[in-house]
């Protein structure tokens, strides 16, 4: 119990590590495929992927997993973190059974913080399972070799784990040929029979005929051409991957360099260190996976006609993690015994960088809005009939994980080079056979049609109901239907917030939790009944401290006023909310409003740091100018104006510099104005401004993106007419609405300040 205790702790700090965040980042193109995998019959789950790169089994697992918990990222990951659990629990009966508790406890520390193994328990594939396959058949191995056990359990044990594991990825067939090379090794120096190796070859010949089925099947699918590729030099692929065993990354190798002479130092101790038959069993196995494993997968990254050629990546290595951290946790064992504190610091040094780098991994994980809010525009508004068009269709797994599944979708190959031809046979194909066309355009859509010929004969031949960008995406509504509008979408399921006399607001959708500074957040709305003609709904945004730092708004639907809804219709109201890259890290609230109704909290947001570093903010300038106090709206202060010279002359100009400050979050970019206004009438005005000059507060940045407390310095030249009659004379300032050219008024009511006075 008192040696039990611990490794439990740290079997379940193990599941805390790989679900912290787990589900806090975007399904990408491999997760995706998987899920739409899983989604199959498992008969056509089998045809899919014999032409695929891995073979079926955990696609058939997510089949039934997915039916049981859902599609959340959290529920689906949440396997993947469990069988990595399992490797660990595995890892650990391996150790202590054949290498001790010391060594098996230190093994599972290593892999426990390991990124390279968080990373991939946190991500819908293949591999934690597989490392769990590889452990398990390597129990069995042990089994039978080491302790001598030849019942028929272990036999058979062996076998189906085998099977299974082949069926799993391809690359575990580096475990079963590692076993066999440990016996051939030792039936060559006598310390295994005859009889057993004939029986253990007999064995590894009945996995390999339970295979047989699906190679035949494999071989009989049409595959893509290999892809001539130039991977890195083999010496630089080795650095790479004896890099990320011990720190789990491959990256930045020439920093790591200690770490991997220090890594390689420790994996070959046990070598002189230990040399006890029964665990020689276990040592020259991992020894010839960890050997062969890295110029197997280097061999197969070169094209070839059979297999599909992968691109060189560490992540396949991770079924022979547990391996390396045997072999580490039993040197540093064997070396505690002669220098224990210098070893122990050793250890210590090498969990800690583990840690580091496993920390870092979460700072990289959170979640974008990729297909959120367009997957959810096209629930709301799509009908029977209509399709989706993937322009291209590079990322058609994420799409589909995202996208409503009723409604079905066809693909741009980013192969077509489309031509006008080509792409009105497309168009017209579409248009033909569906009322509506939802084409959702990538950025690699320019690489298949660069003239946009696709959009253009869309845009020529049907009428864009809805068009608009989220990120670097684009969906576009066709339809060739005069009647159809976006005038009632499916009503969504969430609890209802009313307020008399106005719209009740039904729900809320905000993509994402988090986002950096900078970045542009979608806001859906839904809202039933009828209201006001010019109901309009604010979006707040507040620091950590209270302050608005950000405020957009307008009419619940300026193309469907709220009085003409019809009684139990829901709404929905789409609603952008840009971020300042320089709101500081923290925790806000969104909060939305309904005409001057008291604000009611929406949603918590985690703002991030930018992704680079912002421009500082103006600092007020030195010397600095005569002090003001204007305020205009409530919204923006004029601080500081430096006069214009004292005499006025005709044909002179006027140059001014006017410092601005804003009191709060601004929902409108305003334009400032500075006017030059007599008592005589200007003929050519008809009025009596002389010199007007209007431009906006900050040339680089508008009003409606200033934080609280943002200074900035407007400086100005006013062209005096030298037709100017002689008279008394004003300069004058102001600010006004770009929108509807609405003037913001002083607290004394008028809307200009004056500057200066010219009698």
């Amino acid at each position: 119990m008192r040696r039990t205790l611990p490794i439990c702790l740290v079997l379940l700090a193990g599941l805390a590590i790989r679900t912290y965040r787990i589900a806090d980042h975007n399904v990408w193109w491999d997760e995706a495929f998987s899920i739409v995998m899983a989604r199959l019959p498992l008969g056509d789950m089998a045809v899919r992927t014999a032409a695929d790169v891995h073979p079926p089994l955990h696609y058939a697992f997510l089949h039934y997993w997915t039916r049981l918990v859902g599609e959340g990222e959290y529920a689906v990951r949440y396997s993947t973190a469990l069988f990595g659990v399992l490797d660990l629990a595995l890892l650990f009966w391996l150790g202590r059974r054949y290498l001790g508790w010391a060594t098996a406890t230190c093994a599972v520390c290593l892999v426990a913080l390991n990124r390279l193994h968080v990373e991939w328990s946190q991500e819908i594939r293949m591999y934690t399972l597989a490392t769990a396959l590889v452990l398990g058949s390597t129990a069995c191995f042990m089994r039978l070799t080491a302790d001598g056990d030849r019942r028929a359990r272990w036999w058979l044990g062996h076998l189906a784990l085998s099977v299974v594991g082949l069926h799993t990825i391809y690359i575990f067939g580096l475990a079963p040929l590692a076993q066999s090379g440990a016996v051939a090794v030792n039936w060559l120096r006598g310390r295994a029979s005859a009889r057993f190796a004939l029986t253990w070859l007999g064995v590894q010949s009945a996995a390999v005929a339970l295979f047989a089925p699906w190679v035949l099947l494999y071989l009989r699918q049409p595959h893509g051409q290999p892809v001539s590729i130039y991977p890195i030099d083999l010496l630089t692929w080795l650095r790479a991957v004896f890099t990320a065993l011990p720190v789990g990354i491959s990256a930045y190798l020439d920093g790591w360099t200690p770490v991997l002479v220090v890594g390689t130092s420790l994996l070959l101790a046990p070598l002189a260190l230990d040399r006890t038959p029964c665990r020689a069993w276990l040592f020259l196995s991992s020894y010839l996976a960890l050997l062969a494993g890295p110029f197997v997968i280097y061999a197969l990254s070169f094209p070839n006609p059979l297999l599909y050629a992968p691109n060189l990546s560490v992540r396949y290595l991770i079924l022979f993690l547990p391996f390396y951290a045997l072999l580490v946790g039993r040197a540093l064992v064997l070396l505690a015994r002669r220098w224990r504190w210098p070893t122990a610091g050793l250890g210590a040094a090498a969990a800690l960088v583990c840690a580091y780098t496993t920390v870092d991994l979460y700072g990289s994980r959170y979640l974008r809005d990729e297909y959120r809010t367009i997957a959810s525009f096209m629930a709301s508004y799509e009908q029977p009939g209509d399709v989706a068009v993937l322009y291209s269709d590079w990322e058609w797994p994420v799409y589909q994980y995202y996208a409503p599944r009723d409604l079905p979708s066809v693909g741009v190959s980013t192969r077509a080079n489309l031509t006008p031809a080509s792409a009105a046979e497309l168009g017209a194909g579409y248009l033909a056979g569906h009322p509506g066309v939802w084409l959702v355009t990538l950025n690699d859509a320019y690489d298949a049609d660069p003239n946009g010929y696709l959009r253009q004969w869309l845009e020529g031949h049907a009428r864009a109901l809805a068009d608009f960008r989220v990120d670097n995406k684009r969906l576009t509504l066709f339809t060739r239907d005069p009647g159809r509008t976006l005038a009632l979408p499916v009503p969504p399921r969430g609890r209802a917030a009313s307020s008399p006399g106005s719209p009740s607001l039904r729900s809320v959708e905000v993509p994402v939790h988090e986002l950096d500074a900078g970045e542009v957040l979608h806001v859906a709305t839904f809202w039933q009944g009828p209201g006001p003609a010019d109901a309009a709904d604010h979006l707040e945004l507040l620091a950590p401290d209270g302050v608005v730092v950000r405020r957009v708004g307008d009419r619940l639907r300026p193309d469907w006023p709220s009085i003409a809804w019809p009684a139990g219709a829901t709404v929905r109201v789409d609603q952008v909310v840009p971020t300042s890259d320089r709101l500081p890290p923290g925790s806000y609230t969104l909060r939305i409003a309904l005409n001057d109704l008291p604000p009611v909290p929406i949603a918590r947001l985690a703002v991030r740091p930018p992704e680079r570093p912002p421009a500082p903010p103006l600092a007020p300038p030195a010397p600095p100018l005569p002090a003001r106090h204007d305020r205009f709206g409530g919204q923006i202060d004029l601080v500081g104006a430096e006069p214009a010279r004292p005499e006025l002359v005709a044909g002179r100009p006027l140059r001014l510099r006017l410092l601005w400050q804003a009191v709060t979050a601004m929902e409108r970019p305003y334009t400032a104005f500075v006017q030059l206004v007599g008592t005589a009438t200007n003929p050519a005005t008809s009025n009596r401004v002389w010199a007007q000059q209007d431009a906006p507060p900050d040339r680089a940045h508008a009003t409606d993106g200033w934080l609280p407390g943002d200074l900035a310095l407007d400086e100005r030249t006013l062209d005096v007419p030298a037709s100017l009659p002689d008279g008394q004379y004003q300069l004058i300032v102001g600010l006004y609405d770009q929108a509807d050219g609405r003037r913001l008024a002083l607290p004394d009511g008028n809307d200009f300040a004056v500057l200066a006075t010219y009698p």
